[in-house]
């Protein structure tokens, strides 16, 4: 399986912004059509909770979205 990915840039990092639930369904998605493991796909879904800035008021709801892919 071929896969493109982007890692951030330490000195590019912003606390600004947060991973999007559409966005992380699309990976998941993806995965899971082209036979990810489970497991892989829980670390992925797993990976994108954590870098939800816990601060943001829809936090809860924004994870508990991605949980639910």
């Amino acid at each position: 399986m071929d896969a493109v990915t982007f890692t951030v840039v330490e000195a590019e990092k912003r606390s600004d912004i947060s991973t999007d639930a559409n966005y992380v369904r699309w990976i998941v998605d993806g995965l899971r059509a082209h036979g990810a493991p489970d497991e892989y796909v829980e670390t992925v879904k797993a990976t994108a909770i954590a870098t939800i800035d816990k601060a943001l008021l829809d936090a809860p709801a924004r994870i508990a979205e991605i949980e639910n892919l």
